[in-house]
């Protein structure tokens, strides 16, 4: 780790929660990486959720890191205490005391979000049978209510909290700058960047190709169908009201089943063409089919667009530039120039290729004058009359 200037290296330890928690959870964590023996410690003692099915998330884990031996403790069998993590394992009590050193207290309020965080760097001791265990150890504890339901992680990602030095004082520490406070990897700091920028570039990209697609759609039907104005109007309206059921039903989808929603997008983009319409046999019901595949492209498109947003927003760091505020309007600025440009691009697009069907039916058919005709037909036209061109002839 590089950090002030020094480059430490040591053991270090990582989590990720996943779940649907909340509104209202609290837990406490002791973890330690630096136990004597070259032991590692994970226990929890945590609710996630309150009515509905309550989540409650207990453990107590002991991994020899020489070995790779893990012993732990079944969920019930676990307790914690203020400084103390209790566990009963194969009828032997496992009792891990902390006392700390160190406190790092922080309040988050907004919204209907009311947090609070403690974190705490201790020195531990661990003791079961005849054995004891010494080092050092991060003791965590945390009681949230939020209107939302998101896992811990995500919520603490989205406090970024802003801190000057965390073996200092943080007193003040809701006034520094962000830029100054903000202290993180560049590999990461990287990474959020491009998840920023491949946001906002999606977000032009889905805008301008919904906007084409729709106007396609009425193009088709104008020209080719002959369907009037109002009632092009009134089945665009009905295509859009009918990807709301659709996009509720993806969001149902089972998150490891997610890689199947490409396959109804890809299907429904075949039916844009004439030609798949006439091959199957429903050249009458060409403007259901086109309508259908609206409906599915414009539903998937919608959930994707929700899903990259959440991810970005996620994502968005605390500095001024890749701020939340920042994307919000970026992302609806896009959003709405890539709308203008859609359409005209598809109306440049559908005349140009209109002109080279004609010029290339024209050829086929051998339409076009020769040469000499072509020369003789660009000589009448010029400044003079014909009949002054028939005079300097004669």
């Amino acid at each position: 780790m590089k950090y002030g200037g020094r480059t430490r290296v040591g053991r270090g330890y990582s989590k990720r929660y996943f779940g649907h928690y909340g509104p209202h959870w609290g837990y406490r964590f002791i973890q330690s990486s630096w136990l004597s023996g070259g032991k590692f410690l994970w226990t929890a003692d945590a609710t996630f959720r309150l009515g509905d099915g309550e989540a409650k998330y207990n453990y107590f884990k002991l991994l020899d890191g020489d070995t790779n031996e893990l012993v732990q403790a079944d969920s019930r069998d676990t307790y914690q205490q203020d400084t103390e993590a209790h566990a009963w394992i194969g009828g032997e009590r496992y009792v891990a005391s902390i006392t700390p050193l160190g406190e790092w207290l922080h309040d988050y309020k907004k919204g209907d979000t009311n947090s609070r965080m403690q974190l705490r760097y201790c020195s531990i001791k661990l003791q079961y049978g005849d054995e004891t265990l010494q080092g050092y150890a991060l003791n965590e504890h945390e009681l949230t209510t939020e209107s939302g339901h998101n896992c811990p992680l995500e919520t603490m990602l989205r406090k970024w909290l802003k801190v000057e030095d965390i073996e200092g004082d943080v007193d003040g520490v809701d006034d520094a700058d962000p830029d100054n406070t903000m202290c993180e990897s560049g590999d990461l700091a990287l990474s959020r960047r491009i998840i920023f920028w491949a946001g906002l570039i999606y977000a032009l990209i889905c805008a301008a190709l919904t906007s084409s697609l729709e106007a396609q759609t009425a193009l088709v039907l104008e020209r080719q169908l002959h369907f009037s104005t109002q009632s092009i109007g009134l089945l665009l309206g009905s295509a859009f009201c009918a990807t709301a059921p659709i996009t509720v039903m993806l969001s149902w989808l089972p998150t490891e089943r997610s890689a199947f929603v490409a396959v109804p997008p890809m299907l429904a983009t075949v039916f844009l063409f004439k030609g798949t319409c006439v091959f199957l046999g429903l050249g009458e019901f060409r403007h259901w089919a086109m309508l259908a595949a609206d409906v599915v492209l414009f539903s998937v498109a919608l959930c994707a667009n929700g899903i990259v947003d959440a991810t970005a927003l996620q994502h968005a760091s605390g500095t001024r530039l890749y701020c939340r505020e920042n994307y919000v309007i970026a992302a609806a600025t896009l959003r709405a120039a890539g709308s203008f440009l859609g359409p005209p691009a598809v109306r440049i697009l559908a005349l140009s290729g209109e002109a080279c069907e004609v010029a290339l039916s024209h050829e086929s058919h051998g339409l076009y004058p020769e040469p000499e005709q072509c020369t003789c037909s660009c000589a009448l036209v010029s400044t003079e009359s014909p009949l002054q061109d028939a005079g300097a002839a004669a």
